[in-house]
């Protein structure tokens, strides 16, 4: 995995700032690997997707992820950390005899993982149109005996051993945590988006790094290359030396 410099990430952040989530997770990953061919990067499974932007989270921001979350019922804060290796600890290892085949009952089906493009494909659809889109987007045939049915025809038995299977085979397409309120007692599930949470966090890092550069910019006229250029360390040091000559 290639390492994001400071400006590469300035620039993936102010490109990004205006797009969707999935075009942001692909801004990432086309900086990740330049050299890939574009139409594979969205063909690649939500999981695995979210597997590389884990790792990439912790090569930047560290492995431990702090996190607040409100509680739906009382709005109560409930604060979790969470380690990088244990969420990738998760990650199933490559299907790679997709379509999967899958038989409940009578009913046989052959599925396959979402990717990014299926993202795209729906993104204009209200929630629940959407979720169903996704849904027969994820089933390549489906049959009641000999008989091939519509995806959105099957009985609700085996919509969810559907569901049961892709959340196998591509663990963390969606993870979610079970939850309790320590304030109400209120318990539910709350869903882990990578790509908003790095996203958050690149976003944060990159309005205070563009104030050290406007600090050190003023103060010994430096161009902002040249302040990217330096260490966090390098950077900080020069802040502090100015903070002294300010109160001094």
């Amino acid at each position: 995995m290639r390492v994001l410099e400071p400006s590469t990430m300035l620039d993936l952040w102010e490109a990004g700032r205006a797009q969707m989530p999935f075009a942001r997770a692909d801004l990432l990953l086309h900086a990740l690997y330049p050299d890939a061919d574009a139409d594979a990067l969205l063909a690649i499974p939500i999981g695995r997707r979210d597997g590389v932007l884990l790792r990439l989270r912790a090569g930047l921001f560290g492995p431990t992820i702090h996190g607040v979350v409100g509680c739906p019922h009382c709005s109560a804060p409930l604060e979790m950390d969470l380690e990088t290796d244990t969420l990738l600890g998760l990650e199933t290892a490559p299907a790679l005899d997709l379509p999967r085949r899958l038989t409940v009952g009578d009913y046989t089906l052959e599925l396959r993982l979402l990717t990014t493009r299926d993202l795209i494909a729906t993104m204009n659809l209200a929630p629940a149109e959407r979720a169903a889109a996704l849904f027969t987007r994820c089933i390549v045939t489906a049959s009641y005996g000999s008989e091939i049915v519509q995806a959105t025809t099957l009985p609700q038995p085996v919509v969810s051993a559907v569901a049961n299977e892709m959340a196998t085979l591509d663990t963390l397409a969606d993870v979610q945590f079970a939850l309790t309120c320590p304030e109400c007692g209120n318990q539910w599930r709350a869903a882990f988006d990578i790509v908003d949470l790095l996203w958050r966090e690149l976003e944060h890092w990159a309005k205070r790094i563009l104030h050290e550069v406007h600090v050190l910019a003023s103060a010994y006229s430096w161009h902002e290359a040249e302040i990217l250029a330096l260490s966090p360390w390098r950077r900080a040091h020069y802040l502090g030396l100015i903070v002294e000559q300010v109160q001094s």
